[in-house]
């Protein structure tokens, strides 16, 4: 009822993004269990596709959306689960961003792959790590 209750106070733009957090997030989950192919088409780098909203949500409303509902359903806390989402949620406002996936070999000497996604921001004019970035060093990049 708690969480209810704080997504009821929540301005409308924020209660569509959670809404289109829970919706990409669920497609991502669903892309890779049937063709990563696919989900890797979806998520190539082409150019944005443009946004024909009033209002175009910022990268960081973006990030806050998927991080929620990530860290209120465990069944979307993995990275590239997050990445797909963020990836497609950021193309659908128009903005640039890149999905980047990275491996390395743990102390077992297994491998271990993360992935994170870069996106421009005016900011700092800069590419800037903006979902799965708290771990992204201890990789190196194959994309």
């Amino acid at each position: 009822m708690k969480l209810l209750y704080k997504f009821l106070l929540l301005p409308f733009y924020k209660k569509t993004l959670l809404i289109n957090a829970v919706v990409l997030l669920s497609l991502s989950k669903i892309l890779l269990l049937v063709s990563f192919k696919l989900a890797k088409k979806l998520t190539s780098n082409y150019p944005p596709k443009m946004t024909f909203k009033k209002r175009s949500n910022s990268i960081n409303d973006i990030t806050w959306s998927i991080n929620t509902i990530s860290n209120v359903i465990p069944l979307f806390q993995n990275c590239l689960i997050k990445s797909i989402a963020t990836q497609l949620l950021l193309r659908l406002n128009g903005h640039n961003s890149s999905l980047r996936i990275g491996v390395d070999k743990n102390k077992k000497s297994i491998l271990e792959a993360h992935a994170w996604v870069e996106a421009h921001t005016w900011v700092k004019d800069q590419e800037q790590i903006i979902i799965g970035g708290e771990i992204s060093y201890q990789y190196k990049p194959l994309t």
